[in-house]
């Protein structure tokens, strides 16, 4: 029996978010969304050559991205998934929630990259209330009061 998709389940660092997998079939997860009535939005883009498919589900709870051959290779959850990472971390925490929690922080990339995993990051807004960060070097140039929305996971070869 194939898992539901939940907006509740574990985190889990370069593997999965509600229950839908790095390298699973994009196909079989748009029928399970279909299966399950929930709502989601596909569209289609080209970078570098390669074409990718970019589902939104649920008005962006999730989010996945599949390349040409339709095997995932992104996904991230936002508000109001509930799911969590080590049972602490999840999608609308702040930066000091996070910095608090974490032991070591990394921005790379414009992610925020926790504990020297890297399958796993929160994305840093380029914009917060009228300031721009879409160059830091450190999360101590982030205000502790923004919060990061969007957790993504990845695989652990994504920044290279």
């Amino acid at each position: 029996m194939e898992l539901q998709i939940d907006f509740t389940a574990p985190i889990l660092p370069g593997c999965s978010v509600a229950n839908i997998c790095i390298g699973d079939d994009l196909q079989i997860i748009l029928d399970r969304l279909v299966s399950q009535s929930m709502r989601y939005e596909q569209s289609s883009y080209s970078t570098g050559g390669q074409w990718f498919s970019h589902v939104i589900v649920e008005g962006g709870t999730i989010g996945i991205i599949a390349n040409d051959l339709k095997h995932i290779v992104r996904l991230w959850c936002s508000p109001p998934y509930s799911g969590k990472w080590k049972g602490r971390y999840l999608p609308g925490m702040t930066v000091g929630e996070v910095v608090q929690a974490s032991q070591k922080q990394l921005a790379i990339h414009g992610v925020l990259v926790l504990d020297g995993v890297l399958g796993i990051g929160f994305t840093i807004p380029e914009q917060y209330n009228g300031r721009w960060y879409d160059d830091i070097d450190s999360v101590e140039q982030l205000p502790m009061d923004m919060r990061l929305d969007e957790l993504n996971v990845l695989e652990d070869e994504w920044w290279s």
